[in-house]
């Protein structure tokens, strides 16, 4: 079980997939701030299965 603080991030924003052995999650939001500038904020992890996890 993974437990990640996405607080700031739209629920459409965060991304997971699997590839190999990886589990990665991902998000990316960006904010348009009221004197026209931006705002973003990224998050990526990345957790190792164990080899024989899930079997």
């Amino acid at each position: 079980r993974v437990q990640l603080n996405v607080a700031g991030f739209n629920p459409e924003s965060i991304k997971t997939k699997v590839e190999g052995r990886k589990v990665i999650v991902e998000a990316k939001q960006e904010d348009r701030l009221p004197d026209g500038d931006f705002h973003t904020r990224e998050l990526r992890k990345s957790y190792e299965l164990p080899e024989h996890a899930g079997t």
